[in-house]
This record gives C-alpha cells, structure tokens and sequence, in this order.
C-alpha cells in the first residue's frame, strides 16, 4: 500500500483541477484542517489511528472532513487513507504551510508510528526520508532485508551508498545492508566483495587482494 511521489507537470488538465483542489477541498477547510492535509500528505498511507496521533486533538472533524473528500478514500482491507496521486501532489506544494520542524516531526512520528504497528515498507521509506540511519537499520533487520522487493531495495540501496564514510564506518551492519541488498537485486559479485570488505575490517579473515 504504497502510494507514488511521482511529480506531474502542470499540463493545462492538472492546472485546472489543482482549482479544483484549492477552491472545494482546501481553501474552504480551516487553516488547522489545511495544516494537517498537508501533513497526510507527507506519509504514503494514513491509518486513521496515525491520523488522530498527528492531529493531537487540534481538529474534531478530521476523519469527518476525509470522508466527505472525493480525493481521499478508504482502502477497507488495508485500513488506510489514501491521497489520490494528484491531490497529494498539490498538497505537497503547500509544505510552507508548515515549519520544519513540523514537517520533520511528521515524518519522524509516522516513521516510528508505521514500524511500532508492523508498516515495515512505509516506515523505512520514512526512515530514508528523515535520514535516520539507526531507524532504518532497526527496520531491515526486523523485516529482514531479503523480504524487501526490488524497488525497495534500489532505494535503500541508493541511501546507504550515498551515505559519508564517517558516518558508516563504525557500522558494520550498514554494508552487511548493503551486501544483502545487492543480493536482492542478483548482484552476486557486489555482495561477495562487501562482504569479504566488511569481514577483513573486522579481521575475521584476511584483507582481499
């Protein structure tokens, strides 16, 4: 139940229904119930219980407001709101609306929200989003990283690799990550020469040639 970042151009079609958008189904709303939105809008999929831990009480009628919008749904077996792919797009435009520390503390809070309730997927696409290294790791290693699928682990891949030396070479698990991953993508070779890397460092055995 992931749901795309995918970025839409403003063709004369998404212009138009972003009025839409603007004029019935935000500009109306309160400016707690706008805030918020836009907040939803920075997680893949709302349960309505990381919904109301966001809220923190601020709007009474949130859960009443997502259900009367044409733009979000329900998905009953998932148990989840969903953004439609535009609507989350124009909502995404309005993060001034929120400080970064709001935005931050959104993100952090669904990140561990997602894990603490088995939303594997969506909290480490969180945890890469926050660039919290110690959440992710604790998340692969509960999942297990040979369950992630393909994309998943090009994506965790592309962070753990784009990460500063200092930052990982303490972290032994960081390239065991990395191996695995290289493994789901059936990338043998890579995986074989990390892990040889990862197992002279820690003089198990003896520096490769």
């Amino acid at each position: 139940h992931w749901v795309s970042n995918g970025v839409f151009s403003l063709t004369p079609a998404h212009t138009f229904s972003n009025k839409i958008f603007d004029n019935m189904y935000f500009s109306s709303y309160s400016t707690a119930n706008q805030c918020l939105l836009v907040q939803l809008s920075l997680v893949p999929s709302c349960p309505p219980e990381l919904i109301r831990s966001i809220d923190n009480h601020v709007s009474t009628n949130i859960l009443e407001l997502l259900a009367t919008n044409p733009f979000v749904t329900y998905d009953y077996q998932q148990q989840v709101y969903v953004l439609h792919p535009l609507y989350r797009n124009f909502l995404s435009k309005k993060k001034y609306l929120l400080t970064k520390e709001e935005i931050r503390s959104t993100i952090d809070d669904a990140a561990q929200w997602f894990y603490q309730h088995g939303y594997y997927s969506e909290a480490g696409t969180l945890y890469v989003e926050a660039d919290d290294l110690e959440g992710l790791l604790n998340t692969l290693f509960t999942v297990g990283p040979l369950n992630y699928s393909f994309s998943e682990s090009r994506d965790t891949l592309d962070y753990l690799s784009g990460l500063p030396w200092e930052k990982t070479s303490s972290m032994p698990l960081v390239e065991l990550a990395m191996a695995i991953m290289q493994l789901n993508e059936m990338h043998v070779n890579q995986a074989r020469n990390l892990l040889k890397s990862l197992l002279a460092r820690l003089g198990i055995i003896e520096e490769p040639d």
